[in-house]
């Protein structure tokens, strides 16, 4: 196929044409800082664009590149996964942030009425204080999340070369050194490439097109990490 490509460009040239073969006629090469700029370069100043599919590469995985929608859930998962050593509070710690308010009130409620008044403030308290640590709790949660269609919260891609793991979305592009990538974490349904304690880029394993698929990507980012660690 590589072949009729290239008599597909020669006879376009012997017509007049200008052509261009992106993997021959484009520098850098793919996986190279500055490749995706110089192809959309070379696209937007093209009048014709030709994509030649056949049956191999649509059925090949890609073990070193993955491409994906970046959802909510994905991102609250590596928050869920950060701070997993936080322990949740448990019953008695909930009880005794609403024991103090349901005193307050019930005290209030003895002052103006009677012992029943006391028990009923009591508890009324307590479930108001509750109520409010909770949807608190909610309202923080929402404030932080990144909204949809944003600069997270898209199409992402990323790929392994030579320098680093390159990454990419609709709004911007860049490459994290092997050096700068602390781990691969992994968890039932994502991956997390660790670039600190409570930062990582999150790819979920359903962008895969298989388990097999996803198993070669980790072990291609960890043998390019251990090369990085032995190489420092």
């Amino acid at each position: 196929m590589k072949n009729s490509s290239k008599e597909l460009a020669a006879a376009l040239r012997q017509l007049g044409w200008t052509v261009f073969l992106a993997a021959d006629d484009i520098a850098p090469k793919p996986g190279k800082v500055g490749w995706s700029a110089a192809i959309d370069h070379a696209r937007d100043r093209s009048r014709v664009l030709v994509t030649i599919v056949y049956s191999p590469s649509m059925h090949r995985e890609d073990a070193e590149a993955v491409t994906f929608e970046l959802t909510l859930d994905d991102y609250r998962a590596l928050q869920a996964h950060v701070c997993r050593p936080v322990r949740r509070p448990s019953l008695s710690q909930h009880l005794l942030l609403g024991l103090p308010g349901g005193v307050v009130v019930g005290v209030a409620a003895l002052v103006l009425g009677s012992h029943k008044s006391f028990f009923a403030g009591l508890l009324i308290g307590f479930v108001l204080v509750i109520a409010f640590s909770l949807v608190a709790a909610r309202r923080a949660r929402a404030a932080t999340d990144p909204q949809p269609n944003g600069s997270i919260l898209c199409r992402q891609e990323y790929w392994l070369s030579d320098e680093g793991l390159r990454h990419r979305t609709p709004y911007w592009e860049g490459v994290t050194r092997w050096g700068g990538l602390v781990r691969v974490d992994e968890t039932e349904r994502h991956l997390f490439l660790m670039i600190d304690r409570a930062a990582a880029y999150t790819i979920p394993k359903s962008a895969f097109t298989s388990s097999a698929h996803a198993a070669s990507f980790v072990e291609r980012v960890r043998a390019r990490l251990g090369a990085s660690t032995a190489a420092s």
